[in-house]
Protein backbone atom coordinates (compact mmCIF):
# COMPACT_ATOMS: atom_id res chain seq x y z
CA UNK A 1 0.00 0.00 0.00
CA UNK A 2 1.16 3.17 -1.02
CA UNK A 3 2.50 5.91 2.27
CA UNK A 4 -0.59 8.33 0.69
CA UNK A 5 -2.93 5.77 1.24
CA UNK A 6 -2.61 5.45 4.93
CA UNK A 7 -3.51 9.21 5.51
CA UNK A 8 -6.63 10.55 5.75
CA UNK A 9 -7.80 14.60 6.34
CA UNK A 10 -11.26 15.98 7.12
CA UNK A 11 -11.56 19.60 6.36
CA UNK A 12 -15.28 20.35 7.91
CA UNK A 13 -15.69 24.05 6.84
CA UNK A 14 -18.02 26.08 8.43
CA UNK A 15 -19.50 29.53 7.94
CA UNK A 16 -16.94 31.81 10.33
CA UNK A 17 -14.19 28.80 10.89
CA UNK A 18 -12.05 25.71 9.35
CA UNK A 19 -11.29 22.64 11.09
CA UNK A 20 -8.87 20.03 10.07
CA UNK A 21 -8.26 16.51 11.96
CA UNK A 22 -5.25 14.20 10.19
CA UNK A 23 -5.44 10.64 10.82
CA UNK A 24 -2.79 7.76 9.52
CA UNK A 25 -3.68 4.11 9.89
CA UNK A 26 -1.69 1.83 12.46
CA UNK A 27 -2.27 -1.59 10.73
CA UNK A 28 -6.27 -1.67 10.96
CA UNK A 29 -6.61 0.96 13.66
CA UNK A 30 -7.40 4.63 12.74
CA UNK A 31 -4.82 7.39 14.95
CA UNK A 32 -5.95 10.84 15.28
CA UNK A 33 -2.39 12.92 14.61
CA UNK A 34 -3.00 15.93 14.37
CA UNK A 35 -6.30 18.47 15.00
CA UNK A 36 -5.91 22.26 14.09
CA UNK A 37 -8.39 24.87 13.25
CA UNK A 38 -8.43 28.72 11.95
CA UNK A 39 -11.25 31.63 12.06
CA UNK A 40 -11.88 33.13 9.21
CA UNK A 41 -11.04 36.69 8.90
CA UNK A 42 -14.16 36.87 6.43
CA UNK A 43 -17.33 34.90 6.28
CA UNK A 44 -17.14 32.40 3.92
CA UNK A 45 -20.35 33.27 1.87
CA UNK A 46 -18.22 36.47 0.94
CA UNK A 47 -14.88 34.58 0.26
CA UNK A 48 -13.41 34.61 -2.79
CA UNK A 49 -11.36 31.68 -3.82
CA UNK A 50 -8.10 33.00 -4.17
CA UNK A 51 -8.87 34.01 0.35
CA UNK A 52 -9.99 30.85 0.89
CA UNK A 53 -7.22 29.01 -0.63
CA UNK A 54 -4.56 30.64 1.64
CA UNK A 55 -6.46 29.81 4.55
CA UNK A 56 -6.80 26.48 3.80
CA UNK A 57 -3.11 26.06 3.12
CA UNK A 58 -2.04 28.36 6.11
CA UNK A 59 -4.05 25.38 8.26
CA UNK A 60 -2.57 22.03 5.85
CA UNK A 61 0.98 23.72 6.56
CA UNK A 62 0.22 23.48 10.24
CA UNK A 63 -0.37 20.03 10.30
CA UNK A 64 2.66 19.05 8.25
CA UNK A 65 0.19 17.96 5.29
CA UNK A 66 2.21 16.46 2.33
CA UNK A 67 -0.09 13.76 1.05
CA UNK A 68 -3.17 11.73 1.82
CA UNK A 69 -6.72 11.70 0.74
CA UNK A 70 -8.84 14.70 1.99
CA UNK A 71 -12.60 14.90 2.31
CA UNK A 72 -14.46 18.27 3.36
CA UNK A 73 -17.58 19.49 4.50
CA UNK A 74 -19.60 22.41 3.44
CA UNK A 75 -21.36 23.96 6.05
CA UNK A 76 -24.31 22.12 7.46
CA UNK A 77 -26.97 25.70 7.83
CA UNK A 78 -26.35 25.94 3.84
CA UNK A 79 -27.76 22.63 2.97
CA UNK A 80 -31.09 21.44 2.67
CA UNK A 81 -32.32 17.28 3.74
CA UNK A 82 -35.60 15.83 3.40
CA UNK A 83 -35.56 11.87 4.33
CA UNK A 84 -38.05 10.36 1.48
CA UNK A 85 -39.81 7.16 2.11
CA UNK A 86 -40.26 5.21 -1.42
CA UNK A 87 -41.78 1.59 -2.41
CA UNK A 88 -39.68 -0.92 -4.22
CA UNK A 89 -37.92 -0.03 -7.15
CA UNK A 90 -35.63 -0.21 -9.68
CA UNK A 91 -32.84 2.13 -9.70
CA UNK A 92 -33.82 3.90 -12.94
CA UNK A 93 -37.11 4.36 -11.13
CA UNK A 94 -35.12 5.82 -7.80
CA UNK A 95 -33.44 8.16 -9.99
CA UNK A 96 -36.60 9.85 -11.85
CA UNK A 97 -38.40 9.92 -8.59
CA UNK A 98 -35.36 11.49 -6.81
CA UNK A 99 -34.95 13.93 -9.68
CA UNK A 100 -39.00 15.15 -9.34
CA UNK A 101 -38.39 15.07 -5.37
CA UNK A 102 -35.47 16.74 -5.59
CA UNK A 103 -36.94 19.57 -7.78
CA UNK A 104 -39.54 20.07 -5.55
CA UNK A 105 -37.36 20.47 -2.72
CA UNK A 106 -35.27 23.45 -3.46
CA UNK A 107 -36.37 27.04 -4.25
CA UNK A 108 -34.82 28.73 -7.56
CA UNK A 109 -33.10 27.15 -10.69
CA UNK A 110 -32.23 24.02 -9.82
CA UNK A 111 -29.14 24.73 -11.75
CA UNK A 112 -28.37 26.67 -8.96
CA UNK A 113 -27.95 23.54 -6.33
CA UNK A 114 -26.33 20.20 -6.49
CA UNK A 115 -28.86 17.14 -5.32
CA UNK A 116 -27.97 13.89 -4.38
CA UNK A 117 -29.59 11.19 -3.30
CA UNK A 118 -27.97 8.61 -0.88
CA UNK A 119 -30.44 5.30 0.08
CA UNK A 120 -29.98 5.10 3.60
CA UNK A 121 -31.56 1.69 4.38
CA UNK A 122 -33.87 -0.64 1.86
CA UNK A 123 -36.64 -2.96 3.45
CA UNK A 124 -39.01 -5.55 2.12
CA UNK A 125 -41.19 -3.08 1.77
CA UNK A 126 -39.09 -0.64 0.35
CA UNK A 127 -36.37 2.09 1.13
CA UNK A 128 -35.75 5.48 2.77
CA UNK A 129 -33.88 8.06 1.30
CA UNK A 130 -31.83 10.98 2.22
CA UNK A 131 -31.89 13.79 -0.45
CA UNK A 132 -29.33 16.40 0.06
CA UNK A 133 -29.19 19.67 -1.75
CA UNK A 134 -26.11 22.43 -1.53
CA UNK A 135 -25.47 25.36 -3.79
CA UNK A 136 -23.39 24.88 -6.20
CA UNK A 137 -21.94 28.10 -6.48
CA UNK A 138 -20.53 27.38 -2.79
CA UNK A 139 -19.45 23.69 -3.69
CA UNK A 140 -17.32 25.01 -6.75
CA UNK A 141 -15.55 27.25 -4.26
CA UNK A 142 -13.85 24.71 -2.03
CA UNK A 143 -13.25 22.41 -5.30
CA UNK A 144 -11.70 25.60 -6.94
CA UNK A 145 -9.66 26.31 -3.82
CA UNK A 146 -8.25 23.01 -3.43
CA UNK A 147 -7.33 22.94 -7.09
CA UNK A 148 -5.38 26.04 -6.72
CA UNK A 149 -3.48 24.48 -3.88
CA UNK A 150 -2.34 21.65 -6.05
CA UNK A 151 -4.46 19.39 -4.24
CA UNK A 152 -7.26 17.15 -5.63
CA UNK A 153 -10.51 16.89 -3.30
CA UNK A 154 -11.24 13.44 -3.32
CA UNK A 155 -15.40 14.29 -2.22
CA UNK A 156 -17.00 16.55 -0.20
CA UNK A 157 -19.76 14.83 2.65
CA UNK A 158 -21.98 16.42 4.68
CA UNK A 159 -21.61 16.36 8.54
CA UNK A 160 -24.50 13.85 9.69
CA UNK A 161 -22.50 11.19 7.83
CA UNK A 162 -19.56 12.33 9.11
CA UNK A 163 -20.89 12.16 12.59
CA UNK A 164 -22.33 8.68 12.23
CA UNK A 165 -18.92 7.64 11.59
CA UNK A 166 -17.26 9.08 14.53
CA UNK A 167 -20.01 8.05 16.82
CA UNK A 168 -19.19 4.17 15.69
CA UNK A 169 -15.87 5.09 17.92
CA UNK A 170 -18.03 5.88 20.90
CA UNK A 171 -19.10 3.62 23.58
CA UNK A 172 -23.04 2.85 24.70
CA UNK A 173 -24.47 3.40 21.68
CA UNK A 174 -26.11 0.27 20.96
CA UNK A 175 -29.62 1.30 21.49
CA UNK A 176 -31.45 3.43 19.46
CA UNK A 177 -29.59 6.92 19.95
CA UNK A 178 -29.71 10.20 18.70
CA UNK A 179 -26.35 12.12 18.23
CA UNK A 180 -26.07 16.17 17.71
CA UNK A 181 -23.32 17.60 16.86
CA UNK A 182 -23.86 21.63 17.41
CA UNK A 183 -21.55 24.83 16.22
CA UNK A 184 -21.78 27.99 16.04
CA UNK A 185 -24.24 28.47 13.24
CA UNK A 186 -26.03 25.29 13.56
CA UNK A 187 -26.84 21.51 15.04
CA UNK A 188 -27.18 18.75 13.38
CA UNK A 189 -29.12 15.88 14.46
CA UNK A 190 -29.42 12.03 13.55
CA UNK A 191 -30.86 9.45 14.63
CA UNK A 192 -28.86 5.87 14.21
CA UNK A 193 -30.77 1.84 15.15
CA UNK A 194 -29.07 -0.64 14.56
CA UNK A 195 -26.17 0.73 12.76
CA UNK A 196 -28.82 2.67 10.52
CA UNK A 197 -29.26 6.75 10.14
CA UNK A 198 -33.11 6.61 10.44
CA UNK A 199 -33.75 10.47 10.91
CA UNK A 200 -31.45 13.58 10.06
CA UNK A 201 -32.21 17.24 10.56
CA UNK A 202 -30.37 20.59 10.59
CA UNK A 203 -31.58 22.48 13.45
CA UNK A 204 -30.47 26.54 14.69
CA UNK A 205 -27.64 26.83 16.42
CA UNK A 206 -29.22 29.06 19.07
CA UNK A 207 -30.00 27.65 22.79
CA UNK A 208 -33.56 28.14 23.49
CA UNK A 209 -34.16 27.25 19.64
CA UNK A 210 -31.96 24.04 19.47
CA UNK A 211 -34.01 22.51 22.48
CA UNK A 212 -37.26 23.39 21.50
CA UNK A 213 -36.31 22.08 17.64
CA UNK A 214 -34.33 19.22 19.34
CA UNK A 215 -37.42 18.15 21.18
CA UNK A 216 -39.93 18.62 18.15
CA UNK A 217 -37.96 16.33 15.96
CA UNK A 218 -37.10 13.47 18.74
CA UNK A 219 -40.80 14.09 19.09
CA UNK A 220 -41.86 13.11 15.50
CA UNK A 221 -39.10 11.01 15.04
CA UNK A 222 -40.34 8.32 17.90
CA UNK A 223 -44.32 9.08 16.71
CA UNK A 224 -42.96 7.70 13.14
CA UNK A 225 -40.76 4.82 14.64
CA UNK A 226 -41.71 1.69 16.94
CA UNK A 227 -38.32 2.00 18.13
CA UNK A 228 -38.25 5.27 20.46
CA UNK A 229 -34.85 7.07 21.16
CA UNK A 230 -33.44 6.27 24.62
CA UNK A 231 -30.16 8.41 24.82
CA UNK A 232 -28.65 11.35 23.15
CA UNK A 233 -24.92 11.88 22.46
CA UNK A 234 -23.82 15.57 21.77
CA UNK A 235 -20.60 16.64 20.83
CA UNK A 236 -18.96 20.17 18.70
CA UNK A 237 -17.35 23.20 20.06
CA UNK A 238 -20.82 24.00 22.08
CA UNK A 239 -20.97 21.08 23.26
CA UNK A 240 -20.63 22.25 27.32
CA UNK A 241 -23.13 25.11 26.54
CA UNK A 242 -26.16 22.67 25.41
CA UNK A 243 -25.00 19.63 28.35
CA UNK A 244 -28.06 20.51 30.24
CA UNK A 245 -30.18 19.10 27.55
CA UNK A 246 -31.23 16.25 29.74
CA UNK A 247 -33.47 18.39 31.77
CA UNK A 248 -35.54 19.59 28.71
CA UNK A 249 -35.82 16.06 27.12
CA UNK A 250 -36.42 13.59 29.64
CA UNK A 251 -33.08 11.67 28.21
CA UNK A 252 -30.01 10.46 28.94
CA UNK A 253 -27.12 12.98 27.79
CA UNK A 254 -23.84 11.82 27.18
CA UNK A 255 -20.68 13.39 25.53
CA UNK A 256 -19.41 11.79 22.11
CA UNK A 257 -16.21 11.28 23.13
CA UNK A 258 -13.52 8.34 21.83
CA UNK A 259 -11.54 6.15 24.60
CA UNK A 260 -8.94 4.22 23.96
CA UNK A 261 -5.66 4.61 22.28
CA UNK A 262 -7.18 6.14 19.09
CA UNK A 263 -5.12 9.33 19.69
CA UNK A 264 -1.44 10.21 19.06
CA UNK A 265 -1.37 12.98 21.67
CA UNK A 266 -2.96 13.32 25.19
CA UNK A 267 -3.57 17.53 24.14
CA UNK A 268 -5.24 16.00 20.94
CA UNK A 269 -7.73 13.81 23.03
CA UNK A 270 -8.82 16.43 25.22
CA UNK A 271 -9.72 18.62 22.52
CA UNK A 272 -11.40 16.47 20.14
CA UNK A 273 -15.42 17.39 21.28
CA UNK A 274 -15.12 20.54 18.82
CA UNK A 275 -13.44 18.06 15.92
CA UNK A 276 -16.13 15.18 15.83
CA UNK A 277 -16.95 16.05 12.30
CA UNK A 278 -13.54 16.59 11.22
CA UNK A 279 -12.63 13.28 12.16
CA UNK A 280 -15.65 11.87 10.95
CA UNK A 281 -14.65 12.96 7.55
CA UNK A 282 -11.21 11.66 7.87
CA UNK A 283 -12.47 8.66 8.88
CA UNK A 284 -14.61 8.02 5.61
CA UNK A 285 -12.35 6.71 3.33
CA UNK A 286 -11.19 3.98 6.58
CA UNK A 287 -14.36 2.72 7.08
CA UNK A 288 -15.59 2.91 2.91
CA UNK A 289 -18.78 4.60 3.91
Amino acid sequence: MKLWKNKFVGVDISAAKVKVAQLKMNKSTPIIQQLAQKVLNTPLSSMGVDELAAALKELLTGINYKNGIITASLPAEELILKLVPVPVMDKEELETAMCFEGEAMVSGETDQWVIRHIPLFNGAEGAVVLLVAAPRQLTLLIYEAFKILGIKLHGIDIQPFALWRVSKLWRDTTSCTAMLNVDDKSGQLIVVNNGYIKFARILAADTDDIARDLGRSLELYNFQSPFPVQQLFITGELTQKHSNLNIDLDLPVKKGIITGDFFQQESEKQHQLEYSTAMGLALGWHLNV
